[in-house]
């Protein structure tokens, strides 16, 4: 087996989202962060049996949070995440409307 190698992107500032690369990784984890522009960047930097477990606030957290995130751009809309990654088979995906808003998606892109 290969050693693991792990990149953590933080978002201030986002060094390594523009090189992601093609066929580089077997795991992409997103957790509370939304840049939409970088769906198809992920997909395409999975390998081919790769996976995406990704979690984030939807429209519905505008009515639990107390402080934080305000602008909509921060929120997906119902269903957003799920369509977010056409060519990968979804395995897992549900959206949380109690007490948080958030929706969470495991996809993986099948080999050729």
């Amino acid at each position: 087996m290969p050693p693991l190698a792990a990149s953590a992107c933080g978002s201030k500032p986002p060094t390594c989202w523009p090189n992601f690369g093609r066929e580089r990784y077997d795991l992409l984890l997103v957790f509370f962060y939304l840049q939409r522009e970088l769906f198809s960047r992920m997909t395409a930097a999975l390998k081919p049996g790769g996976l995406i477990v990704y979690k984030t606030y939807t429209r519905e957290h505008e009515n639990f949070a107390r402080f934080g995130l305000e602008h909509p751009m921060f929120f997906l809309e119902p269903n957003e995440l799920l369509n977010a990654f056409p060519g990968l088979r979804i395995l897992h995906y549900r959206e949380t409307l109690r007490e948080k808003g958030v929706a969470e998606l495991v996809a993986w892109k099948q080999p050729a």
